[in-house]
């Protein structure tokens, strides 16, 4: 049974938080909502404690989301992101008719397109629905979360065919209003002393892994100022902070932070 009294130390979904690198001394953030600026950052040479100069708090901050299903949302762009003339055009809405159970397969183009909206949209509803029907839920190890950037209203991807432009040993880290697979990360313990299905608390020390390439993690290098996938693991500690009216419960780190927000 959990002690009562360690209930309020449990992180959550819903919760709002903001990620600090201690190597560089610098917040996670992004103060673009353009699709083109879509990178992540780290706004350095900062105090944990008392942080200055900050553009804005929500660009600092990122919402915990459930794990999104995204299958027709995706269908739905290949569809929109395809011209007529493209010779896998034809193709592709075979596959997005089949994939979405469109009785007749000589529907027009228009109406497909239709088809497959409603279906997207009708997705996007579940996942709100799923959303706030979780929140609140305490997290655990081995759960499935997203990362939504509050500023931008974006998730956090991991972009398996971009590398840092700043480091090309690690792989680009970047916000799309979109869901997939790349936008999904496992909460780990990095330490033993606990294990998957334990709640993840304050003053834990936790890994970010990717769903989409198991053995890879967020990570924030030094010196760069690029926030970044790694293949080596990398720690973000949990840390009860209080930040007075703006922060609470921080997480500190070996290499990042990750402070709940209120």
């Amino acid at each position: 049974m959990d002690d009562p009294e360690r209930a309020d130390d449990r992180n959550r979904i819903g919760d709002q938080i903001c990620l600090y690198c201690a190597d560089i001394s610098g917040f996670v953030y992004s103060d673009q909502t353009n699709s083109l600026d879509n990178g992540v950052f780290a706004f350095h040479n900062q105090d944990i404690a008392c942080p200055y100069n900050i553009p804005s708090q929500q660009a600092l901050s990122f919402c915990i989301h459930v794990q999104n299903r995204y299958r027709l949302n995706k269908r739905y762009r290949q569809l929109l992101d395809n011209p007529s003339d493209d010779p896998k055009y034809q193709e592709q809405l075979e596959e997005i008719k089949v994939s979405v159970l469109i009785p007749s397969l000589d529907d027009p183009i228009a109406l497909i397109c239709d088809s497959v909206k409603l279906c997207a949209e009708a997705e996007e509803r579940d996942n709100r629905n799923e959303q706030k029907r979780m929140h609140g839920k305490p997290l655990k190890y081995g759960d499935v979360i997203q990362l939504r950037h509050v500023f931008s209203e974006k998730f956090v991807h991991v972009d398996l065919k971009k590398t840092s432009k700043h480091d090309k040993g690690k792989f680009g880290v970047f916000l799309h209003k979109y869901d997939c697979k790349a936008a999904q990360f496992r909460i780990l313990p990095k330490y033993k002393v606990n294990v998957e299905g334990e709640y993840v608390r304050a003053e834990d020390q936790v890994v970010f892994e990717s769903v989409q390439s198991p053995s890879r993690f967020l990570h924030a290098s030094k010196p760069l100022t690029t926030f970044q996938g790694l293949v080596s693991p990398r720690s973000f500690s949990v840390l009860n902070h209080n930040h007075g009216d703006w922060l609470h419960n921080s997480v500190d780190a070996q290499d990042g932070t990750l402070s709940k927000n209120y």
